[in-house]
């Protein structure tokens, strides 16, 4: 278990597409049945979801956010002093989304900056990645940035995937402060396979066959470069271990389930969210299950969007005591309890082409 006092956050924003696909004009593709149609809606939670247009990435939306914060004087670029990108559709193999973005925004030269490739579980990784930097330097504030462009790396012809993802990034902004987080990971390594992307890197180069869209599961098409998510196992992962992580998180910290005041969770879909909460009787108050509805499932942004799109009244006007759960590729379920302090700024704007 990580332990990290003395830290905050103090700004959130989301940045997401314009663009919107909605399920009532995708559907049309699949020839699904209405019936089927309709317990998407209901059960998954499906609705729109947000997708780029051609040319966009998450790196553009990330430089976007962040004239956003500056320009508003919300943010002093001098006070930057490390940047972390959470990715895992970067513009580029080498260099890092990190040091191009500090380059775009013409930060000082000792700005620290990396990446790391991680989707689900993202935000997390990141907070005990900015909050040890915060405790262990003179940094006044650290960025994080969380997300991505999965469209890009998605099969519009494959039902399972395409109407799940959404596109977008949070930029949250670390300090120090009078906040308090315990957070943990569980990693099950040897199941990478249940959601990943088989070829088009090292392991397996790109190739005129691994572009070739092929037959798949159930009527599919999806090229060996295109995401591919195993649902069941993931859904078996997920309502196996993340309530356990969470129970076992609560124990070490000394805590219960009513202690929480905010539950911000990972939205895959609204019936696994609703599963785990129901697993843990948690109420139904205290989590929102509408990202999918209203984003689609954007990876490493989606705790930071729970947070701005259910919570910005309650999270800009006092404490609160929030439980985050991330999990999902890798496989990894990663949790976090922390005693948020009142946060400056929390909001989700559309991304301008500037």
């Amino acid at each position: 278990m990580f332990h990290i006092e003395n830290i905050r956050i103090s700004q959130i924003l989301t940045v997401v597409p314009k663009v919107f696909h909605s399920l009532d004009e995708e559907i049309k593709l699949y020839n699904y049945p209405e019936r089927r149609v309709k317990k998407l809606e209901n059960n998954m939670g499906y609705g729109s979801h947000r997708v780029v247009q051609e040319g966009i990435t998450a790196l553009d939306m990330a430089y976007y956010g962040m004239r956003y914060l500056i320009d508003n004087k919300l943010l002093n670029q001098e006070d930057v002093d490390a940047i972390i990108f959470i990715s895992v559709t970067p513009d580029h193999m080498v260099p890092a989304n990190s040091t191009i973005l500090h380059g775009r925004l013409g930060l000082k030269n000792n700005v620290y900056c990396y990446d790391i490739n991680q989707a689900c579980s993202g935000f997390i990784t990141g907070l005990v990645n900015g909050f040890s930097i915060l405790n262990s330097s003179t940094a006044k504030k650290v960025v994080l940035i969380t997300g991505d462009t999965l469209s890009k790396k998605t099969s519009q012809y494959d039902k399972f995937s395409w109407l799940l993802i959404g596109d977008g990034i949070s930029i949250t902004v670390l300090e120090k402060g009078s906040s308090t987080i315990d957070a943990s990971f569980y990693t099950q390594g040897n199941n990478f396979e249940y959601l990943y992307i088989p070829a088009g890197y090292a392991r397996k180069v790109s190739t005129d066959e691994t572009r070739q869209l092929k037959e798949v599961e159930d009527g599919n098409l999806r090229s060996e470069e295109q995401l591919f998510i195993d649902g069941l196992n993931i859904y078996n992962f997920s309502l196996e271990m993340v309530p356990k992580e969470i129970e076992k998180l609560l124990s070490k910290s000394n805590k219960s389930i009513d202690n929480i005041d905010l539950f911000c969770f990972h939205q895959p879909n609204k019936f696994i969210i609703k599963k785990i909460a129901d697993k843990l009787n948690i109420d139904y108050n205290k989590i929102p299950f509408n990202i999918s509805t209203a984003f689609g499932n954007i990876s490493s942004a989606t705790i930071p969007t729970v947070m701005a799109y259910n919570f910005a009244e309650k999270l800009t006007s006092g404490r609160e005591f929030v439980c985050m759960a991330g999990f999902g590729a890798g496989l990894i379920s990663a949790t976090a309890l922390m005693d948020m302090d009142k946060i400056e700024y929390c909001k989700i704007i559309e991304y301008e082409n500037i």
